[in-house]
């Protein structure tokens, strides 16, 4: 974004001053120049540059986009970009589709015609942006530590008279999962005969993605 006649631009505009609609990354984008400061973000004294989004438009409810941006001003003595900002990661919303610097550059450094971004009553701005694709893969853990609802007690009746090779508890929940305990009252496989079998079951496992892991600490009592 070339300014000609940045002074009279500085006196024109009330608060800031938008670019013209640019494409970068398969998105729509403005610049936003505060010439005088962003005073509302402590920017008075400084010159403000901010990325917008400039067209969302068909944009399902809460898109989100991440953007890795970089701003900049030329040095016209050394013919040269200044780069500013750290490179990080922005995310732009619906709640916030706008970053930048509220204090890009102090006033002071800015016009002093010996450090060359306004030479002539000319200068030039911009921003370089890099949109980070989501595939949407990504990876969620959480720990649930004394869940309510983790003990269960279940009772079996007439154990000696059990028939079948193994039993089911009735369904619990602990811990927003649903559980049950399978017995093999006279064992299962090599303990077959030899010892009781007792085991602990998530029976909501279909719910889950393909790769889910679900850690669980629990110990087993008769």
């Amino acid at each position: 974004m070339k300014i000609d006649s940045f002074s009279l631009l500085s006196e024109m505009v009330d608060n800031s001053y938008e670019s013209r609609e640019f494409e970068a990354s398969g998105y729509n984008w403005k610049l936003v120049l505060y010439p005088n400061g962003d005073k509302s973000r402590n920017g008075d004294g400084y010159i403000s540059l901010y990325l917008v989004m400039a067209d969302t438009t068909g944009f399902s409810p809460g898109w989100e986009i991440n953007a890795i941006i970089k701003f900049f001003v030329f040095d016209q003595l050394q013919d040269k970009y200044l780069t500013i900002g750290d490179g990080s990661l922005r995310r732009f919303s619906a709640i916030k589709n706008k970053w930048g610097l509220s204090q890009m550059l102090s006033l002071s450094i800015f016009n002093n015609a010996s450090n060359g971004y306004l030479i002539g009553d000319s200068c030039v701005f911009g921003v370089e942006v890099f949109v980070i694709k989501n595939e949407g893969k990504g990876e969620h853990f959480s720990m649930i530590k004394d869940p309510s609802g983790g003990t269960f007690t279940w009772e079996v009746q007439k154990f000696s008279e059990l028939t079948e090779e193994f039993y089911y508890s009735q369904v619990y929940l602990a811990g927003r999962h649903q559980w049950k305990l399978k017995l093999f009252s006279n064992g299962e496989m090599k303990q077959r005969g030899k010892h009781l079998s007792l085991y602990l079951g998530l029976d909501d496992h279909t719910k889950f993605h393909a790769g889910w892991k679900l850690f669980v600490e629990f110990t087993l009592r008769h």
